[in-house]
């Protein structure tokens, strides 16, 4: 939305010709200030981690996460599964709440609700078949949990303490996707 009204009002009312919008952007562009790509860059080498900016971290938010962690553990089935009512033991709800435990650092063996990832990583691991499709019996479709439990087990694989030498990371790395094709759909590549 334009927050002047005057420039608002001068495309509006006055119905400008396209040449004279092209100008007036122009000016506009003019009159911005410039930066330069030596002043753009960053002073220290842009890594991998996530370092958070001053103050991104609040006291609040901190609290929010914890209390949703907790939340999440305490509506964990006893088979690992995550969900209820219609979407209970869903590979993609369970793959979705184990990723939200390891954004928060927690992996197999490491961290407060490691056991929680764990219980998932053992559900998610039970419900992959020989085809390579990864869905619970009660599926509502397959492929779309497939697809979280794929990118779950990946997470699980690559934050394993010694990469693709752990238990977990063994079980995992099988199950994750090579080119196969749809179980149901010959031709359409499964993920």
């Amino acid at each position: 939305m334009i927050e002047n009204p005057r420039v608002f009002s001068l495309f509006c009312v006055h119905r400008l010709s396209p040449n004279t919008i092209v100008l007036l952007t122009i000016l506009v562009s003019l009159m911005a200030p410039t930066v330069s790509a030596q002043d753009a860059r960053p002073a220290e080498p842009a890594s991998a981690q996530n370092n958070a900016l001053a103050d991104e971290i609040t006291p609040e938010l901190d609290e929010a996460v914890r209390n949703g962690l907790a939340f999440l553990a305490a509506e964990q089935n006893e088979d690992g599964s995550f969900g209820s009512g219609r979407y209970a033991r869903n590979v993609a709800i369970t793959a979705l709440a184990g990723l939200a435990f390891m954004a928060d650092g927690n992996v197999p063996g490491r961290g407060e609700y490691s056991a929680n990832v764990e219980r998932g990583l053992e559900y998610i691991l039970s419900n992959s078949a020989e085809n390579g499709l990864i869905a619970a019996e009660a599926a509502n479709g397959p492929m779309y949990g497939h697809g979280f439990a794929t990118l779950f087990l990946g997470e699980v694989y690559g934050m394993t303490a010694g990469g693709g030498n752990t238990e977990q990371a063994d079980r995992a790395h099988p199950r994750l996707p090579t080119h196969r094709t749809h179980p149901k759909r010959p031709g359409r590549l499964a993920i």
